[in-house]
């Protein structure tokens, strides 16, 4: 599959439960071990501006997003800015809604972070961001509440 850019920020990949959740698992103990031993090998890239100068750039290891690009990238390839774009919205979206996405029955609070029934995670691996906003002049593509919670019901069989 050739990589498209817009395809990533708009998440018309979908991903599957199976690795999604462990990626989200993996995520949830990153978040809990200390940064002392995180991989903090230095990594970075470089790309053309406008103007075909090249640029390079590092990234800071001590973002756990960043953190998040390395793992995939080593386990996806090319398919990685795919799962992390949807893995970071996955969490964004559980973070911004876990109260209630509680209080809907389709997931509870862990010490380790917000766990989504299989449902709740099904919906969230599948559908497009349908959510447009725009933060600092720049264009975020996110998933919309009402779609996932109807999609989220329609796979439990509920029409609620």
């Amino acid at each position: 599959m050739d990589f498209s850019m817009r395809d990533a920020m708009k998440g018309t990949v979908a991903w599957s439960v199976g690795e999604c959740t462990e990626a989200l698992k993996w995520y949830y103990q990153l978040l809990q071990t200390p940064k002392d031993d995180w991989d903090l090998t230095p990594r970075g890239g470089a790309i053309k501006d406008k103007t075909g100068r090249i640029c390079q750039f590092n990234l800071n290891m001590l973002n756990p997003k960043n953190q998040i690009s390395k793992h995939l990238s080593e386990r996806y390839g090319n398919m990685a800015a795919y799962h992390s774009s949807r893995l970071q919205n996955i969490v964004d979206f559980l973070r911004d809604y876990s109260q209630k996405l509680e209080a809907e029955e389709l997931g509870k609070q862990t010490d380790s972070g917000f766990e989504p029934c299989k449902e709740l995670m099904e919906a969230l691996c599948r559908l497009p961001y349908s959510k447009r906003e725009i933060v600092n002049d720049q264009m975020y593509h996110r998933f919309k509440y009402k779609e996932v919670i109807a999609k989220a019901r329609e796979l439990l069989g509920e029409d609620k």
